[in-house]
C-alpha cells in the first residue's frame, strides 16, 4: 500500500453544495453527504419501448379473451363480471390480474426506481458512517480512504472509492473511468473524517 497525497489534485474550495460527478456533495453541521439521484437511468428510447409492448400486450390480451368467451358458450363477451370470474374463465381472470401489474406495479416501480437516490453520510455528532439512513459502521472504525485502480475488458482503467473500515473490511461507493472525479471525492471524505486517501 502506497500512501499518496492529493493536495495538487483537489479542486479549488467551493460553497456547497456542489457536484462531483455523479454526486451531489454537501458538508454543514458536522455532516458530509455524497447523494447520487436517478439509479433508475431510463432514457427516452427505454420508456418508448416500454409504452410499445405495454400497448401490444394489452391488445394481444383482450382479443385473446374474446376470442376465449366467444368460443365457450358459458362466459358471454357482454357480461363483464362473468367474462373475469376466476371460475368461468380462468384465463380471463389471469389477464387482468397481470394487466394490473403491467400498468401499475411495473410503472410504480420504474418510477421509484428512477426517482431513488443512493446517500451517503458521515455524521461527526453520532459518530457513524450511514447508507441511505442506516448505519454502516463508526466512524473511528474507518482506517483509511482507498483508491483502486483495475482494468476493465478493453483494457481501458476503472478507479474504485473505498471506505476500509473495521478488520479489513471495504465498502466500493463509486467505480468510474474518470480519475479526477474520484480522486476528489476520495478527498472530500479523507479531509472530513481526517483519514489518508491510499492507492492500490
Amino acid at each position: 500500500m502506497i500512501s499518496r497525497s492529493f493536495e495538487e489534485e483537489t479542486t479549488p474550495l467551493a460553497d456547497y453544495p456542489r457536484r462531483i460527478g455523479p454526486f451531489e456533495v454537501d458538508r454543514q453541521a458536522g455532516v458530509l453527504t455524497l447523494c447520487r439521484d436517478n439509479q433508475g437511468e431510463l432514457g427516452l428510447q427505454g420508456c418508448l419501448l416500454f409504452a410499445f409492448s405495454m400497448t401490444f400486450v394489452s391488445i394481444m390480451g383482450i382479443l385473446t379473451v374474446v376470442r376465449t368467451a366467444e368460443i365457450d358458450d358459458r362466459v358471454p363477451s357482454d357480461d363483464a363480471a362473468r367474462l373475469f370470474a376466476p371460475a368461468k374463465n380462468n384465463f380471463g381472470f389471469l389477464w387482468l390480474v397481470a394487466l394490473f401489474l403491467l400498468f401499475v406495479v411495473v410503472p410504480f416501480y420504474i418510477w421509484r426506481a428512477y426517482q431513488s437516490a443512493l446517500t451517503y453520510s458521515f455524521d461527526r455528532k453520532v459518530g457513524h458512517a450511514a447508507r441511505n439512513g442506516r448505519d454502516l459502521f463508526p466512524l473511528h472504525k474507518l482506517e483509511y480512504v482507498c483508491i483502486k485502480e483495475s482494468q476493465d475488458p478493453d483494457d481501458a482503467y476503472l478507479y474504485s472509492l473505498q471506505l476500509i473500515y473495521g478488520d479489513g473490511y471495504d465498502l466500493t461507493l463509486f467505480t468510474g473511468y474518470e480519475e479526477r472525479t474520484v480522486m476528489n471525492l476520495a478527498n472530500e471524505i479523507a479531509s472530513f473524517t481526517l483519514r489518508d486517501v491510499v492507492w492500490k
